[in-house]
């Protein structure tokens, strides 16, 4: 019968291979079916009268950020700045009251400011005694906390730096300094301590900044 609908409820095993609802209606739709269907009758599909289903398409390629052309390359990718945070250690040992620089190494080495960036840090520098005439063990903290960029020439400061301490009152007389040195042949930025003369205070203080160029 013409132009009724024909339910079809299931493939015979002569038909093989996967079944999506868009080959199996291209299937139907190229197989010729008898005028008198029944209702939920099934249909038995002989594969080798269908015409042949060929699946076309591009293989799947992984995305690579470094690539600039083809079908891997990223469009539209945003500009991420460039930065980097570092953290660094400085020590020394005082044993008089003569202000002294904290070093990378100990005795010399300095921090590294390179040219045409901006540098937020901060700077945790811990002092102990172990021999403080009357009270022994003792020790001291500050926390440092600052701004500063550097042109090709010189360093400067973003603001004022600031700085806050937890000293124990045995060591009331220790101090610190953190400021920028233009000199030439330095051009930094300097950690110093002062102790006292009454006892051995070794030092110690881990810069870590923020560098954007």
């Amino acid at each position: 019968m013409s132009n009724r609908t024909t339910l079809i409820t299931a493939f015979s095993d002569n038909h093989s291979g996967s079944i999506t609802p868009t080959n199996c209606r291209d299937l139907i739709n190229s197989a010729v079916l008898p005028e008198d269907l029944t209702a939920g009758a099934n249909i038995t599909i002989n594969k080798s009268s269908l015409p042949a289903i060929t699946i076309s398409g591009a293989s799947q390629v992984n995305s690579d950020w470094n690539s600039s052309s083809g079908a891997s390359q990223i469009l539209n990718k945003p500009t991420i700045p460039t930065f980097n945070t570092t953290s660094l250690l400085l020590y020394n040992t005082t044993t008089t009251t003569t202000q002294t620089d904290l070093f990378l190494d100990g005795s010399s080495a300095r921090l590294t400011v390179p040219s045409n960036c901006t540098w937020q840090y901060t700077i945790q520098i811990s002092a102990f005694t172990g021999n403080h005439p009357t009270a022994g063990p003792t020790g001291a903290a500050w926390f440092v906390r600052g701004g500063l960029f550097k042109t090709t020439a010189n360093i400067f400061n973003m603001g004022t730096v600031q700085t806050d301490s937890f000293v124990d009152s045995n060591l009331s007389g220790c101090s610190v300094s953190v400021a920028i040195d233009n000199t030439s042949g330095i051009r930094t930025l300097r950690i110093r301590v002062t102790g006292l003369s009454t006892c051995t205070i070794d030092w110690r203080a881990v810069i870590t900044y923020l560098q954007t160029t």
